[in-house]
């Protein structure tokens, strides 16, 4: 191993903790170098590396080695290079065997005699040779023998020989051709090295490379990933420096950007120990004046609001943390509503208080808004709160082809009760068919779905059988599948004239048909006398009736009145009338009493006398009358009679319609009837006619006038009637301003973005759809703007949401000050995202346009700490622009832009895309 002891790998790690940074990057390109040289087999280098890591390191090359008493490995003998033994001159003093060519005599030097083994020298020959030759390169030396012996020159070969003494050699073989002077024969000179020794240092210094090699490469191994380690363990301490460098950066950042105000105070004491800037903006000191003034802030706080901070302060060990909301009043005089926040901080070693940390927000602007929305709310609650139509929420029920089936209750005015009968605990949640059975076989669906599929509001007319009432109905689309229903009971106004009937024959029939009670009692109100129509009508016998009080069989409602209404017996005329319930044998019926004390002689009650008759029915037709006079205040009946060249004349004028117009009577009778309505349906006239003519009533929504010459919305009916045995009019009139004044309000809520006062993503998907239309019509272009801006969550997140609404209406302003033409429209797509039409523009107006929008908003200044495209807040925008052709869709347009968009995004954001 490289370090052998754990000395020596501490003193190796301290030696490259005190590195510097730059020679820890030498230490790393060193050992990369060193390292890339290993494993490509290169050597050279190595010793050169070696020594400049020695140098850096401080340390001796020797401690890199192995210990000696290591046992060696020595290389195999074919990776030994046996290539410098070329270079070695050729001398006779290796051992030479020279051969006379062709067949001349063989001399062998004396050194040759001795690499055998020999002391004195023999007959030399190949034989002789050739037994000293290993077996197995007999062979190849003979096959070179024969070579240099015919002349030829054989490349080197090695052999390995047995001494005469047996001990083995490795024997190198050189050949040559020597030519002598003249004609003489040439010499064949054959040299034979003893390269044992030099194998043996070879074997040896191939095997102190390969492990020197080896051993730097674990070194640098080691080396490199402790380098690699300490350049990690300083990055990780620059990179926490510049994290806490940020962090403090971006406290500083939002302290000094931030509307609200951070302090901090020692405890008890309240010392400032620290102020924001911001603190000073809400108060009106500078920061010197608040640090320096220890009281200066409790002295703005208002007379009538100290004792709210002083009970707070008080409460504060208590209860840890607080909030609160009190005024202040700045040096200027202006008083503000601020939100204070603050908390105790304990010390963690004694958990004693030691300060106060408090974050001060000024809420006035904030108090304003809540009031203003709080009004408008309450403006808009109060008119469909108090609205007298009827106004329900619903979702339409869709069967699998998409046709209507049923619809949902989803919402309800409180007038929705008065109505139809219906609380609104027994409607919301379910379906129509549970609440009204065999609506779901009605044309009212078909109304509902056609308005949901078309988008398009529809009037109408509509009986309910379950609730036996004829309403008018203006139903809109809200959303996907939702729609509204406005309606109004015009039931009054369908069953007047049966009402009127029916209601004459039921009294007329009372009269004939009734039978009078005829009754005594004592002064403890005890029957003394009862007549049969009496016990016929209570199904009691005379004897179960007699001695026994009358109040068990009154209703317990009307016990008390009826007792206190027979006390004005004790008083002259002594006479009373009084109306109760009373338990018959057909059920609760109204019974009318007419009583009569019968006095002594001192004038002292002694009996009573009562007469009663059963008034139900007339009570039933009393309160139908009461509710039909009611209705009449309220709706208009004018009777008209077609004169010859006078054409409609007024006959008769109700109460209900002095009411609605503001003429008398007296004003109208005799006049033409064309003086109530606008001059813009007279010609509908000879309309209503016809439908008379067919004995069909007319009606429909007009305009008509009242004497002020105002005018206002009316649902009219026309009907066949007969007034003094001639063919006459009866015109039937409801003021339905307030029913339009509701149904346009909930029609704008329905298209306008509530936050921005824009159009809402439903109504720019209609006029898109118009101005497609129009444009495919024209032939002309249209550019769709996508505007989206950068890092609004960020945004949210940071400023909070409230400043993210105000953020919204003021971007929703500048996007919509950019836009010059009448037909030009903007409209909120969906959170931060706005979409801008321009009919009949061109791509490069269009950029042009989204360009300067772009710019009014980051000139705006708006501050987006969190933003990654500015410090400002900024919005990025897509162009599209296209002609309408076959193939092209008003989806695929609006697709264009918004991958536009994601273009300028991708761009960096605060930027332009177009296509």
């Amino acid at each position: 191993m490289l370090e052998k002891t754990f000395g020596e790998r501490v003193r190796l790690f301290r030696a490259l903790k005190n590195l510097t940074q730059g020679q820890l990057a030498d230490m790393l390109d060193i050992s990369r170098h060193h390292m890339g040289c290993l494993e490509r087999g290169e050597s050279g280098p190595s010793f050169g590396l070696i020594r400049k890591l020695c140098t850096l390191l401080q340390v001796h090359p020797a401690s890199l080695f192995l210990s000696s008493d290591q046992e060696p490995e020595y290389p195999e003998e074919s990776q030994v290079d046996t290539s410098p033994l070329q270079q070695i001159p050729f001398m006779s003093g290796h051992g030479t065997w020279n051969i006379s060519i062709p067949n001349g005599p063989e001399t062998w030097s004396r050194q040759l005699w001795q690499t055998l083994g020999y002391s004195t020298s023999r007959e030399p020959s190949l034989g002789l040779f050739l037994k000293h030759v290993h077996q197995e390169s007999r062979q190849a030396f003979e096959a070179f023998y024969r070579q240099l012996a015919s002349g030829s020159i054989p490349p080197p070969e090695s052999f390995w020989i047995t001494r005469r003494d047996a001990v083995q050699r490795k024997i190198q073989a050189r050949g040559d051709i020597i030519k002598g002077p003249g004609s003489s024969s040439p010499l064949a000179c054959l040299s034979l090295l003893d390269i044992t020794e030099w194998l043996e240092m070879q074997h040896h210094l191939m095997y102190n490379q390969n492990h020197l090699q080896n051993a730097v490469l674990q070194k640098t191994r080691a080396l490199s990933r402790a380098v690699e380690e300490t350049r990690q363990e300083l990055e990780l301490r620059k990179a926490a420096q510049e994290f806490a460098r940020e962090q403090q950066e971006k406290m500083e950042s939002i302290l000094n950007n931030m509307d609200d105000g951070v302090w901090s105070a020692s405890w008890p004491d309240m010392d400032i120990l620290f102020i924001s800037p911001s603190l000073s903006g809400i108060f009106g000191y500078s920061t010197a004046e608040l640090q320096k003034n220890n009281n200066l802030w409790f002295q703005a706080i208002h007379s009538e609001d100290r004792h709210i901070v002083e009970k707070s302060l008080l409460d504060l060990p208590r209860e840890k943390r607080k909030s609160l909301e009190y005024r202040i009043v700045r040096p200027d005089g202006e008083i503000r509503w601020i939100n204070d926040r603050h908390w105790l901080i304990l010390d963690p070693s004694t958990g004693t208080p030691v300060r106060v940390d408090g974050l001060t927000v000024d809420i006035t602007q904030r108090l304003q808004i809540r009031r203003q929305l709080a009004e408008s709310e309450e403006k808009f609650r109060s008119l469909t709160l108090n609205a007298p139509v009827g106004i329900a929420m619903h979702e339409i029920v869709l069967n699998p082809h998409g046709d209507p089936v049923d619809y949902i209750f989803l919402d309800v005015n409180p007038a929705f009760e008065t109505q139809t009968g219906l609380k609104p605990s027994e409607v919301l949640g379910r379906r129509a068919s549970q609440v009204l059975p065999g609506i779901e076989n009605t044309s009212i669906l078909s109304f509902f779905g056609q308005v949901v599929s078309s988008g398009d509001p529809m009037d109408f007319e509509f009986y309910s059988s379950p609730l036996q009432r004829f309403y008018m109905v203006h139903a809109y689309k809200i959303s996907h599948r939702r729609f509204a229903a406005v309606f109004i009971d015009i039931t009054s106004q369908k069953q007047m004239e049966q009402a009127l009937g029916e209601s004459e024959r039921r009294y007329r029939g009372l009269v004939e048909s009734q039978n009078d009670l005829i009754v005594r009692v004592d002064t403890d109100n005890r029957l003394t006398y009862v007549n049969d129509t009496y016990c016929r009508t209570f199904g009691r016998t005379r004897e179960e009736l007699m001695g026994k009080s009358f109040t068990p069989l009154v209703h317990q409602d009307d016990i008390q009145a009826t007792l206190q209404a027979m006390e004005g017996l004790k008083v002259p005329p002594h006479r009373i009338q009084v109306q109760q319930r009373a338990m018959t044998v057909d059920g609760w019926r109204w019974i009318f009493w007419e009583d009569n004390a019968v006095l002594d002689e001192h004038g002292h009650i002694v009996e009573i006398q009562g007469v009663g008759r059963d008034i139900t029915e007339l009570k039933s037709r009393q309160v139908l009358l009461q509710s039909i006079f009611q209705a009449s205040q309220d709706v208009s009946f004018v009777v008209t009679q077609n004169m010859p060249h006078s054409g409609d004349i007024i006959l008769e004028f109700s109460p209900g319609a002095e009411n609605l117009f503001g003429y008398s009577r007296e004003e109208v009778l005799g006049k033409p009837v064309a003086m109530l309505h606008d001059p813009a349906d007279i010609p509908r006239f000879p309309d209503i006619h016809r439908t008379l003519k067919e004995n069909q009533p007319w009606r429909d929504k007009v305009n008509l006038v009242r004497r002020d010459g105002s005018t206002f919305p009316s649902l009219f009916t026309v009907y066949p009637f007969e007034y003094d045995g001639k063919d006459s009019t009866l015109g039937v009139s409801i003021d339905i301003s307030e029913l339009e004044q509701a149904r346009k309000i909930l029609e704008k809520t329905a298209i306008t973005d509530h936050l921005t006062g824009l159009m809402n993503r439903s109504r720019f998907d209609q006029l898109m759809e118009e101005e497609w239309r129009r444009a495919k019509r024209g032939g002309h272009c249209l550019s769709i703007l996508m505007l989206d801006i950068d890092n609004f969550k960020q945004f949210n997140d940071f400023y909070g949401h409230i400043q993210g609404d105000r953020c919204l209406q003021r971007i929703a302003g500048i996007l919509s000050a950019c836009l010059m033409r009448a037909g030009d429209v903007l409209a909120r797509y969906g959170g931060e995202e706005f979409i801008a039409l321009l009919p009949d523009t061109p791509l490069q107006s269009a950029v042009v346009v989204a360009e300067k929008m772009r710019m009014s908003v980051e000139n705006l200044g708006m501050p987006n700490t969190g933003s990654q495209a500015g410090p400002f807040v900024s919005v990025s925008a897509g162009v599209a622009s296209s002609c309408p052709f076959p193939g092209m869709s008003r989806q695929g347009l609006i697709h264009q832009a918004d991958m536009m968009l994601y273009k300028a995004k991708s761009l960096g954001r605060n930027t332009v895309a177009w296509q």
